[in-house]
């Protein structure tokens, strides 16, 4: 057998090395382990999170708008254009520029052609609930819109 520098045979020396390691002593500190356990729940909630923002920035800068307002956030597309016209005054908006205005202002969606999406919104609610009517391809709010508004 080899001898080693200390006098012993190389697996004398590895006993001598794991003798010295007292299997008493825990390795692992429990509290230690506890918050390591609290900081990775915690880190998975933050990567949701910013999944969940990056998925609301895509789908703005996907019509070709980033929203700069969350002042419509969590309004429908139709509470929002009543809301829009309301405020910004009666004078008549096309489909892209409510859609623009909307999505700017935070209206969240996940139609891949809102345009076209919120025009069959405002149509049917033209129809439907005479809320809107639309002349020269632009929309204007009724008085039963602006009741419902």
């Amino acid at each position: 057998m080899a001898r080693t520098s200390s006098g012993g045979t190389g697996e004398q020396a590895r006993a001598r090395a794991s003798a010295c390691s007292n299997p008493q002593v825990p390795t692992a500190n429990p509290a230690r382990e506890a918050q390591a356990q609290v900081v990775r729940i915690e880190q998975g909630k933050l990567h949701q999170l910013d999944a969940a923002i990056r998925a609301l920035q895509n789908t703005a800068i996907a019509h070709g708008v980033r929203a700069t307002s969350s002042e419509y956030a969590g309004l429908s597309p139709i509470e929002a254009v009543r809301v829009f016209i309301r405020d910004e005054g009666n004078t008549g908006w096309t489909t892209n520029e409510l859609a623009d205005a909307l999505l700017k202002r935070g209206v969240h969606t996940t139609s891949t052609n809102f345009v076209t999406s919120l025009y069959a919104t405002l149509y049917t609610a033209m129809n439907k609930y005479e809320h809107f009517t639309r002349k020269n391809a632009k929309w204007y709010i009724t008085k039963n819109g602006l009741e419902a508004a």
